[in-house]
């Protein structure tokens, strides 16, 4: 005598409070209040223990999601010391040397960290609707449009710098 998987999914998965909606791994269609072991949208049939593991990644991307504006700030923090050392070093050195140089490196450093830190806005872009609307810290788009545009100045900046 064998058990269907589907019972025995049942079985070992018993109800419970979801955090996050499960979604169906097909279409994506809520399947809150899901009757049958069979997407109502599109007939895909799932399994209890997919969805259970479609929710732990979720929670883990709305985890990431609510520190992306500390990462933002840590990118305006690299961008702006990344500028100042490129200053420092355009005075240092003058028109030429070992400062301009060694000032141009960290600032591209910077500049491509704090680039990177900007775009990570687009964890929280690509939630599902749903899940963006349960981050309690919305991203400071502003801030990542600062980042990134400062970014990709900075970096034409240390590329195209006579000296």
């Amino acid at each position: 005598m064998s058990i269907d998987p589907r019972e025995l999914d049942r079985m070992v998965h018993r109800e419970r409070k979801r955090v996050v909606p499960p979604l169906c791994p097909n279409c994506g269609y809520d399947l809150r209040g899901a009757t049958s072991d069979r997407c109502s949208e599109c007939g895909e049939v799932f399994y209890l223990r997919d969805l259970e593991s479609q929710e732990a990644e979720h929670l883990a991307k709305l985890h990431e999601a609510e520190g992306v504006n500390e990462l933002l700030g840590i990118g305006f923090k690299f961008i702006v010391g990344g500028a100042a050392l490129l200053l420092l070093g355009i005075v240092l050195g003058g028109a030429g040397g070992l400062a301009i140089c060694l000032g141009r490196v960290i600032a591209f450093g910077c500049a491509v960290a704090g680039l990177s830190l900007g775009f990570s806005v687009f964890r929280f872009l690509r939630l599902p609707e749903d899940l963006r609307n349960r981050v309690t810290h919305k991203p400071d788009l502003r801030l990542a449009v600062i980042d990134i545009g400062l970014g990709l100045v900075m970096l034409a900046t240390c590329m195209f710098l006579p000296g």
